[in-house]
């Protein structure tokens, strides 16, 4: 990010730093300490190059991913022991995203036609929106 950003000063013609992060960077997950304070770094560390890089029109924004499948959440889904169905059932969209969602958002990020800079975008089928999940019973 930091030499991302010096070389778009350099050039002085603006941009797009876009960091991909993870709805667990807002979100404590039991046994996964180092992953979510990693995340959460990410998200801060966004917001920091934001404000230091928005005088040189750079854009810095962060996005952060729910479940989406691919090769290395298969193997995170084996290792813990959560089944498909239960990523499912917790998400409002009930099911994984995909790698073509992904790059969709982050087209639209890299497209620079928006005024959003040191955001934390979501792309997690709703998990966070969702405070207490589908089986809460609220009276």
């Amino acid at each position: 990010m930091q030499a991302a950003g010096q070389q778009f000063v350099e050039q002085g013609t603006g941009g797009q730093i876009i960091t991909i992060s993870s709805m667990i960077g807002e979100r404590g997950f039991a046994q996964r300490a180092p992953y979510c304070a990693s995340k959460a770094a990410v998200n801060n560390l966004t917001r920091v190059f934001a404000t230091e890089l928005a005088e040189h029109d750079v854009h810095v924004n962060a996005l952060a991913l729910g479940f989406v499948r691919t090769e290395i959440t298969d193997q995170t889904q084996e290792a813990a022991g959560y089944t498909d169905a239960d990523v499912r059932d917790r998400t409002p969209l009930d099911r994984f995203g995909t790698i073509e969602e992904i790059a969709n958002c982050v087209s639209f990020l890299a497209a620079g036609d928006h005024y959003m800079t040191g955001e934390v975008i979501r792309a997690d089928g709703g998990w966070l929106a969702d405070v207490w999940g589908p089986d809460a019973e609220v009276d």
